[in-house]
């Protein structure tokens, strides 16, 4: 009887053993998607924010071209540059935005719609910049600047609600 015994504790030594590996292994694995998970939505996150920063810095500079050729009636030609760039860190930020979340999420579709209206603000300030003159012009400024503005709150809300439900 002895031997029986030994054996049965010897088994469920075993089977505690085996038990705890099995669980600490499982552990483990959530443990690794939660943080991969998490890591993802840091980097969506970085990503939403870099290119809502980007999209702002570009209308900052448009509407401050589009002051200056107000006041003196052409461009400074050290605006050109930053607008060039300015243009090219606003693409850059859609194209990180698509790579993680696909070129037909929501807030890829709103901020390629920001893309839109920027690029529809940046072509008056070249054409006041052409004409050397505002005039003619205000109005339309008005309605390109609001409906940037919009497409921004747009991206904006459908970037809060993706990381949202990512996190």
């Amino acid at each position: 009887m002895g031997e029986a015994v030994a054996i049965i504790s010897v088994s469920a030594s075993a089977v505690v053993g085996i038990g705890g590996l099995v669980a600490a292994a499982w552990g483990g694995s959530r443990q690794r998607r939660w943080q991969s998970r998490e890591e993802r939505t840091i980097d969506l996150r970085a990503a939403v924010e870099g290119a809502s920063e980007s999209f702002g810095d570009a209308m900052t500079l448009a509407t401050e071209a589009y002051a200056g050729v107000q006041r003196t009636g052409k461009l400074d030609d050290e605006r050109k540059p930053e607008m060039a760039g300015a243009w090219s860190r606003v693409v850059a930020s859609g194209n990180r935005v698509g790579v993680r979340r696909g070129t037909k999420s929501a807030a890829h579709r709103a901020y390629a719609d920001c893309m839109a209206k920027l690029f529809a603000v940046m072509a008056i300030v070249d054409e006041a910049a052409k004409a050397r003159s505002v005039e003619g012009l205000e109005g339309r400024w008005i309605a390109a600047h609001e409906a940037a503005v919009a497409a921004e709150s747009a991206f904006l809300d459908a970037s809060a609600r993706l990381l949202n439900a990512d996190a």
